[in-house]
């Protein structure tokens, strides 16, 4: 397979969830993908929007997670984390 191919084809898989406004996405459920071997593909909804980095979503997973926090409180202390909206997809 032509490597320019693959390159475009990942590139297309990874962008999952254009910019939204907040009320376009607080309350969504989600499916974080392998975010680096942290938590596997987990589910979680997402619960906030950064205010330093508007790519970066609040997502309280169902589970605790190793090195999670609140969200800026917005969730249980360790179920929360920023996440990459690109490496996020709706369920």
């Amino acid at each position: 397979m032509n490597l320019r191919l693959i390159e475009y084809n990942r590139y297309k898989n990874k962008i999952n969830i254009p910019n939204l406004s907040s009320n376009d996405v607080i309350g969504k459920r989600v499916v974080v993908k392998n975010h680096h071997n942290r938590f596997g593909d987990s589910k979680g909804i997402i619960i906030n929007i950064s205010s330093q980095n508007q790519n970066y979503y609040g997502v309280k997973f169902n589970h605790k997670i190793n090195a999670g926090h609140s969200c800026d409180n917005h969730c249980e202390y360790g179920y929360g984390y920023y996440i990459n909206k690109m490496d996020m997809t709706f369920i």
